[in-house]
């Protein structure tokens, strides 16, 4: 069926097959210095150890298989005892410590730098 049109369709389509592939080429990114779910949670902010932003579908972003990254050491809102928290979202907190939040919206500080975060990784990002 093919044989009998014009090769010029042929190409034309071959054309836009490749450049649709190329803009919908996604990109994955190591949360090293910040990540949060925006509301509706379909989408997250993945901020990578250069400062780059991506915008990330929720559903590629884990750490080890969980949608958090586990930390320890966490004191709540900078006082009493030490704790290890599931933060779902997390960024650079005071004298080099990570702000990290939980599920339940309590945020703790955390003893961490961009060097020995555990971070979450996404794989199906864009830049903004």
């Amino acid at each position: 069926m093919l044989s009998f049109q014009s090769p010029n369709f042929f190409i034309i389509f071959i054309g836009i097959s490749i450049t649709q592939f190329a803009f919908s080429n996604a990109d994955a990114a190591n949360c090293k210095t910040s990540y949060r779910s925006q509301r509706p949670a379909r989408t997250s902010i993945c901020e990578d150890d250069y400062a780059t932003k991506y915008t990330c579908f929720t559903s590629s972003c884990s750490n080890n298989g969980r949608q958090f990254a586990p930390m320890k050491g966490c004191l709540h809102n900078g006082a009493g005892g030490q704790s290890e928290q599931q933060c779902s979202g997390y960024k650079p907190g005071k004298s080099g410590h990570y702000e990290c939040t939980n599920s339940g919206g309590q945020s703790y500080q955390c003893p961490y730098s961009v060097l020995n975060v555990p971070f979450i990784t996404c794989g199906d990002c864009a830049l903004p």
